[in-house]
């Protein structure tokens, strides 16, 4: 093995590090950050004229919303209200139906689903069909409440499906149809 004091050492004929020595003097070095990502579209990189020197601007980025793949809305963030056409015990009666969702993500929605003044309030796990805007979300606990339904192609209306509540030994079972108030 030879003592070679440059930057490529031989090693049984192989070389390792075989390239051009770097200069790391200050005036050589640029912001290893700032060079990796000028050509984003976030950021605006402006060189300026006199000193040679990189002026950059980051652009704001927003969180992303639910992702829509399909031809259809899938946000349920929001207020719909209407009524459920509902089995309680062996009587049809039409109840107040609420629903405000605060947040959802592609497995979840939180919020609050209100059934004849009884609230049920969580997270529900499921999903909404990006294709078809079919969903189905479930709340387990105490309180067990399931909400199938379609979201329709406008986004402000959702029908088509039914929700069973349970609580207190109470079951509540029927079709519904709301509407986006906010």
């Amino acid at each position: 093995m030879s003592t070679s004091k440059g930057f490529v050492e031989s090693l049984e004929g192989r070389q390792f590090f075989a390239a051009q020595p770097l200069d790391l003097s200050p005036g050589q070095v640029v912001n290893a950050g700032v060079w990796a990502s000028l050509n984003s579209p976030e950021v605006n990189a402006t060189p300026a004229k006199a000193t040679g020197e990189v002026s950059v601007a980051l652009a704001p980025v927003n969180p992303a919303p639910v992702v829509q793949t399909g031809s259809r809305p899938v946000s349920l963030v929001g207020d719909f209200t209407g009524s459920v056409k509902a089995k309680v015990f062996m009587f049809s009666k039409k109840l107040d139906f609420e629903l405000n969702i605060t947040d959802q993500t592609i497995n979840s929605i939180t919020g609050t689903i209100t059934v004849q003044g009884h609230d049920y309030t969580g997270t529900l796990i499921g999903k909404i069909n990006p294709k078809n805007g079919r969903f189905k979300y479930v709340l387990k606990g105490d309180d067990h409440v399931s909400i199938t339904g379609q979201l329709s192609k406008s986004g402000n209306t959702i029908g088509g499906g039914d929700v069973k509540a349970e609580y207190h030994g109470f079951n509540v079972k029927g079709g519904f149809r709301i509407d986006r108030t906010a």
